[in-house]
């Protein structure tokens, strides 16, 4: 078999193509692709269209990490970036700078990428205590307002398989770190973050990350590390290969410009302080006890030492049934990511792995885990002068406890011994962010499409023939309505259920 190296010496002598690159909402462009260089193709496309949606760039930073052939690099200064690009491969370096230049823009582009701080890179990354720091050697000055990277998205091959050369492997393999029970915390994905924990000035305050992979192991629990770590993450696009492959789109960013939690020892309602004082979107308020705290049909929202109580002020996006559906699915994310679960969010069909471990969403704003309530959610709105406050309160059993109305469950039964109070809060914050935090480039974050997340999640409960309860009759629950009711069917009649006050299940 030929040498990996020696085939990749002999490329490089070989004479580069031409071929026909077309940015989405732009005129198509000639670039010429030396061998060993990653060519345009589904992937570099679909991360093209998801960088077009953020509009134009009037004059913002990007940082495009593993620029290739300098495709993407280009078509954002053609749309009013100003660019700088790196590769870690000296062809791909020299092919952006000439293919720039044919183009007509002004880029900077430099030979170098992530960096890691130990040799070999076979552990995983992510933070203090997690393995060798990250970071990008670049000699550039931050902050960047966009960062974006099509992520190489092969496993490393095993031991005796073939491998590519050194400079295609950089291109097409993610060999940062080893797959397995926490590939979500190793790979270059988790490397970025480390980087960027390590020098936040690297991003701008309310700047953010696009990043692109594939469903292998390592990609589907990308956005579980981000989230774990406290990043809001928000998916954009995605695209289904040959197959079962799917190439996925994320934007990361951190909640609300970086924020921090207000703690308080003791206030009747956070939901009732919030809509009382009012604050910056995003404002979030975390007590230790509620002596007046509500649910759903003015029950009593019980906090019993321990457990979770908040509530963030959220921009008025819609009816309060369909937020609280988007609640319930920010809740199931951050216990995902508990787990090292992949996020319903990410993609509906995850929610099947979550559903396994217990878990069981039901309509309209309450979590429940092997037969108790987990957690619940809601959403109230107050006219104040000129001004609609909305206001997101969530409640969570933490440690195990009673509660005379109903049985309960709670997350440190359903997680274990790793359970963390401070790492939750930090992955619910981050969930909360990543389906209600509006960003100006990433549009309404509240879509109606979220809610084949929520169904998803809502199959766990109904799979079982459970039925709802209208007016002393069983009806079969079939589907959500425009408006996130619950639609049920009663002998050929469909009932469309938008007030759970006097719906009950059976």
């Amino acid at each position: 078999m030929t040498d990996p190296i020696e085939r990749e010496v002999e490329l490089q002598y070989s004479t580069g193509r031409k071929e026909h690159w077309l940015p989405s909402g732009l005129e198509g462009l000639s670039v010429v692709l030396p061998a060993t260089v990653y060519p345009p193709r589904e992937d570099t496309k679909l991360l093209d269209e998801c960088l077009a949606s953020l509009g134009t760039g009037k004059g913002a930073k990007l940082l495009e990490l593993g620029t290739g052939s300098g495709v993407i690099a280009i078509s954002a200064a053609l749309r009013g970036w100003q660019v700088t690009c790196c590769d870690i491969n000296p062809l791909a370096v020299a092919a952006a700078r000439g293919n720039a230049k044919t183009a007509g823009v002004d880029i900077t582009v430099i030979e170098g990428g992530l960096e890691f701080g130990s040799a070999g890179g076979d552990v995983e990354i992510g933070g203090a205590g997690n393995g060798p720091v990250a970071s990008l050697g670049l000699g550039i000055d931050g902050p960047f307002d966009v960062i974006v990277w099509n992520l190489p998205y092969l496993d490393p091959p095993k031991k005796g398989e073939a491998r590519l050369g050194p400079l295609e492997d950089a291109g097409l393999v993610d060999l940062a770190g080893e797959s397995g029970s926490g590939a979500g915390k190793s790979g270059l994905g988790a490397g970025l973050l480390s980087a960027l924990e390590e020098n936040p000035n690297l991003l701008a305050n309310d700047g953010m990350v696009l990043l692109l992979h594939t469903n292998n192991e390592r990609g589907n629990l990308l956005q579980t590390h981000w989230t774990s770590r406290g990043w809001a993450t928000r998916h954009i696009a995605d695209q289904r290969l040959g197959g079962d492959e799917r190439l996925t789109c994320f934007a990361a960013w951190l909640p609300f410009k970086g924020r921090e939690i207000e703690y308080r020892e003791s206030v009747d309602s956070t939901n009732r302080r919030l809509l009382d004082e009012g604050g910056a979107h995003g404002r979030c308020l975390v007590a230790s006890e509620q002596t007046a705290g509500r649910g759903q049909r003015e029950r009593k929202w019980l906090t019993n030492q321990g457990d979770f109580a908040g509530s963030w002020l959220i921009s008025d996006l819609g009816e309060p049934g369909a937020l609280q559906l988007h609640a319930a699915v920010a809740v199931a994310d951050a216990v995902a990511s508990m787990l090292n679960h992949p996020l319903p969010s990410a993609h509906w069909t995850n929610a099947a792995k979550l559903i396994s471990s217990g878990l069981e969403v039901r309509w309209p704003n309450d979590l429940w885990c092997d037969g108790g309530k987990l957690a619940g959610v809601l959403v109230e709105g107050r006219q104040q002068g000129e001004e609609q406050r909305v206001v997101l309160g969530i409640g969570v059993n933490c440690p195990a406890g009673v509660n005379g109305d109903f049985p309960t469950s709670s997350l440190e039964q359903l997680v274990g011994e790793k359970f963390s109070r401070a790492g939750f809060e930090r992955a619910l914050d981050a969930s909360v962010a990543s389906h209600f935090e509006v960003k100006e480039r990433l549009g309404f974050p509240c879509k109606e499409s979220r809610q084949r997340h929520y169904w998803a999640l809502l199959s766990g409960h109904l799979g079982v023939g459970t039925q709802l309860v209208v007016e002393g009759r069983a009806t079969t629950p079939f589907s959500l309505s425009e408006q996130a009711g619950l639609n049920s069917i009663d002998n050929g009649v469909v009932i469309e259920n938008n007030n759970s006050y006097n719906r009950s299940w059976k």
